[in-house]
């Protein structure tokens, strides 16, 4: 995985990185490093593009015949070797390397904040949808199903961004443990209302900057349609959706990704619905969490990883 290849051969060393940006591919980053192994000099080499990896050893009589002089010729050797048709720039920011190894670190997260919309009948546009403010029993009895509702102020564990010290952004939300994972939902009702707030703001800055959402489509004469929502992070949605005048505790279930986003487990192959129980409860954490590991994977969210660490430079 690339969080160990960085960390583990180049962060806390000397090493330098370079960045491209190229047509086909995208952003792109080479991390070089200098080791003097049995009376030879090698290079360790890490490209990163949006979607691959490649890590190696290179002897530096690979590139020239003498000593290494200078990176222009590693540059210019890689170059041809990989094909890039764009420069490689150095970046010289000093917080580089924290920055590349925070994003490297992305699949190796054991703490993930899921935003949780509620849409009743009829709400089909998202000033629709973050206008409740309140909810039914059948979304109570789902929220229990999901983990413990807690009390912001002075909550000590993982709050996804919410406020423990002044109830600015709620007085409660709903907090689990899956597996050593912690899990914090950004429910949309327990979120501050502002009725002067026509595009509720408040609401939409967590639930928007969440990757994962989990639907709960109270409605039987709608669908859920995720163009609705306009973000550009969140690239699942997990909607369940409930008959609350057949059985508020059946659940239909149906998964919608972006495009290119890597399948992931567990799948609906063999079934969609499910009865609120244990059975579910373990299903629809295991999906959430395995959902955003897959987002992060997906070629248009890579780019945005990349693009954020050259940013930086």
């Amino acid at each position: 995985p690339r969080e160990e290849i960085y960390g583990s051969y180049f962060y806390g060393s000397k090493h330098w990185n370079y960045y491209s940006r190229e047509i086909d591919i995208g952003p792109l980053i080479l991390t070089v490093k200098q080791e003097f192994r049995q009376t030879a000099d090698y290079l360790r080499i890490m490209v990163r593009s949006s979607g691959n990896i490649i890590h190696g050893m290179l002897p530096a009589a690979t590139i020239c015949r003498g000593t290494l002089s200078s990176h222009s010729e590693v540059l210019r050797f890689i170059s041809q070797e990989i094909g890039l048709t764009s420069p490689l720039r150095l970046i010289t920011i000093p917080s580089a390397p924290a920055a590349l190894l925070r994003i490297d670190k992305i699949s190796l997260k054991d703490e993930y904040k899921i935003g949780l919309l509620y849409v009743k009948e009829g709400q089909e546009t998202e000033e629709a949808m973050f206008e409740n403010q309140e909810h039914s029993p059948a979304f109570d009895a789902f929220l229990e199903s999901l983990g413990d509702r807690v009390r912001m102020r002075g909550f000590s564990k993982y709050r996804g961004g919410l406020d423990n010290a002044n109830d600015l952004t709620g007085l409660h939300s709903v907090h689990t443990t899956y597996r050593n994972k912690q899990v914090m939902f950004h429910v949309s009702t327990l979120l501050p209302y502002d009725k002067n707030d026509s595009q509720k703001l408040q609401r939409k800055r967590h639930i928007g900057n969440d990757i994962v959402c989990v639907v709960f489509l109270e409605a039987k004469a709608i669908k859920f349609n995720p163009a609705c929502i306009k973000s550009s992070f969140l690239h699942t949605f997990v909607v369940v959706q409930v008959d609350v005048s057949s059985n508020p505790y059946e659940y239909n279930v149906s998964v919608v990704s972006r495009r290119r986003v890597p399948l992931y487990e567990p799948r609906l192959v063999e079934r969609h619905r499910f009865e609120k129980g244990p059975e579910f409860r373990d299903w629809i954490l295991n999906k959430v969490i395995n959902g955003e590991t897959s987002c992060h994977k997906a070629p248009d969210f890579a780019k945005l990883h990349v693009g954020i660490s050259l940013c930086i430079v």
